[in-house]
């Protein structure tokens, strides 16, 4: 396959993330001086600035060709492509030369007659054909089916790279998204925090009430803090595994994904181990080889002087050689066996591969449907306890209660925005293996 048809299953994804539904949800991932107070702009700010963004499907597509297992993988693939070429070359016609000069310190004479000159030289070109050599086109045709398997693993390898990338590039997106809650969070506390400070100064509110707002803002720097790092975290481990110079930050959009109800045989280790199987097959098949005689022409021409009596000057001559295995110490047999315990290994491993990749999609898919029920509760406990926010909130700042219950609720609209995140990862993270376990990714 090439690289455009092994990544043509991205194309489903057009984008990133796409714009939450949580309640309140920023529309991208960027942290931005808006959601933050001016005191907090200047060590949040430079989250904005990523040295560079990337979609899923150009990350899949960089990591395949710069990734060092890829190299190797492609490194293998070219190593059985040049075993192949020297196997196929063994039943094509061979042709060489030859030439001999030889000097003695005197002719040699019988009787007055020179039967040997002190000085002859000699020339010849031979041709070899094999006329019929099951063995050497057996071997050729299975350097030709370990050259196919070399490719079929460079996908294989390409898949395993692009669940990687994938991961790491949801990783970087949750990351966003939970920078985004805890921001907002600390914006709405900042806010809160100021106003107790105002009733303060006009003694409408005790002392208490500012430093349980401080508190509650503090708190949630320290979120936002560690946020921070984990982002960063995530970004070089992004830029690591695509192969990037540093870190890399994702693009926005997410677009909804078609998911395969079924896994199919287009999965590169699928497709590979079926060709492991067709190769040991064959293999096996071609066992009679061993036994089959093998035809040789040989022919040459040649050219010697001086010419001698049994020897002209110029001439030519021709040879059928026949050979045919009688005895081997049972060798034969033994590499029989060899090749029968193959076919078995690889009939093995494709039933396990078929039978894991069936339970995979089975699996991930029944897990989205799962992911999908709790994301919808997640959200409406997130627009419940928002508008609780709400309300309590107004009975704050009315003097109707007090900042504990303000505080409670602030924590509590801040975890069910942080659940419905949870709950959006979640099941990214399972459209993204339902769609390498059926083989429409990389």
């Amino acid at each position: 396959m090439t690289d455009a048809k092994r990544l043509g299953g991205a194309t489903l994804i057009a984008g990133v993330m796409a714009t939450t539904h949580v309640v309140g949800a920023a529309a991208t991932p960027a942290v931005t001086a808006e959601l933050v107070p001016s005191a907090d702009v200047a060590s949040l700010g430079e989250l904005a600035a990523a040295p560079e963004r990337i979609g899923l499907r150009a990350a899949i597509a960089r990591a395949v060709a710069d990734n060092p297992a890829m190299a190797s993988a492609r490194a293998e693939a070219a190593r059985a492509r040049g075993l192949a070429a020297q196997a196929d070359a063994a039943v094509w016609p061979a042709v060489h030369a030859e030439a001999g000069l030889a000097q003695l310190d005197a002719e040699r004479a019988i009787g007055g007659r020179v039967v040997q000159s002190a000085t002859a030289g000699n020339a010849r070109v031979v041709a070899q054909v094999p006329a019929f050599a099951p063995k050497l086109w057996s071997r050729a045709s299975q350097a030709k089916d370990s050259r196919i398997v070399a490719l079929l693993a460079v996908d294989d390898a390409a898949r395993t790279i692009g669940l990687q990338v994938a991961r790491a590039w949801l990783a970087v997106v949750t990351q966003h998204r939970a920078l985004a809650v805890q921001v907002r969070a600390l914006a709405t506390a900042r806010e809160h925090e100021r106003f107790a400070q105002g009733r303060a100064v006009g003694g409408a509110a005790g002392r208490l009430d500012v430093l349980r707002a401080s508190q509650e803002a503090d708190t949630v720097l320290a979120q936002v803090h560690a946020l921070r790092a984990g982002l960063a975290r995530s970004r070089l481990q992004l830029g690591q595994v695509i192969g990037a110079a540093g870190a890399v930050d994702v693009t926005s959009g997410w677009d909804a994904l078609d998911l395969p109800a079924a896994a199919t045989n287009t999965r590169a280790d699928v497709i590979a181990a079926l060709a492991r199987v067709d190769a040991a097959r064959r293999t096996v098949g071609d066992l009679w080889a061993e036994y089959a005689p093998v035809l040789t022409v040989v022919g040459q021409a040649f050219f010697q002087q001086p010419a001698t009596a049994t020897s002209p000057a110029l001439g030519w001559s021709a040879q059928l050689q026949a050979s045919v295995p009688l005895w081997d110490g049972g060798a034969r047999e033994a590499l029989a066996l060899q090749h029968e315990a193959a076919l078995a290994t690889a009939r093995a491993a494709l039933v396990g591969v078929l039978r894991q990749a069936a339970f995979e999609v089975a699996g991930a898919a029944e897990a989205v449907r799962e992911a999908d029920a709790g994301l919808a509760a997640a959200r409406r406990s997130a627009a419940a306890a928002a508008a609780a926010l709400t309300l309590v909130e107004h009975a704050w700042r009315a003097g109707a209660t007090t900042s504990l219950e303000l505080v409670d609720a602030e924590r509590r609209a801040r975890d069910a925005e942080a659940a419905v995140v949870a709950a959006e990862d979640a099941v990214r993270s399972l459209q993204v293996e339902v769609l390498f376990a059926a083989g429409r990714l990389p």
